[in-house]
């Protein structure tokens, strides 16, 4: 086995049996790695850390992700669902259509399918508790 490897795991046991979160464990263990293995200058190495991180498309999952607990806190989520209850909530299987119904909504408001995806995930996982009452039957539901 190479020297780098077992370096790299020595290190990430002896952080982890400290108590350093996993994050700083990994990027401890591959700098100090990456410092003695190599004869990369410190600096390069950092560079290339944060060139690795330094894209928009990285960046845009936690944004999207911070407009759906927005919308979910602000209530258009909920007004929403009562919407999509309302036109296909007495239907057999009302509870996915109203899902899918409420997903076409927020993808034509917010034209980003993976904000869409991000609210309804965390939305989702209560919808069939809320809508239990008498607005709309889970028991229908395909």
């Amino acid at each position: 086995m190479n020297t780098g490897v077992i370096l790299i795991f020595v290190i990430l046991a002896a952080c982890m049996s400290i108590g350093v979160p996993i994050g700083v464990c990994l990027g401890v263990a591959t700098a100090v790695t990456m410092a003695l293995t190599t004869n990369l200058n410190l600096l390069t190495i950092a560079q290339s850390c944060f060139g690795g991180l330094d894209s928009f498309p990285l960046m845009a999952i936690p944004f999207f992700i911070l407009v759906g607990n927005l919308m979910k806190y602000g209530g258009i989520s909920r007004r929403l669902l009562d919407f999509s209850a309302s036109i296909v909530g007495s239907i057999r299987g009302g509870l996915g259509m109203v899902t899918i119904l409420s997903s076409m909504f927020f993808a034509a408001m917010t034209c980003k399918t993976w904000q869409c995806m991000a609210e309804i995930q965390s939305y989702s996982t209560s919808v069939s508790q809320y809508y239990k009452g008498d607005k709309l039957n889970p028991e229908n539901a395909v």
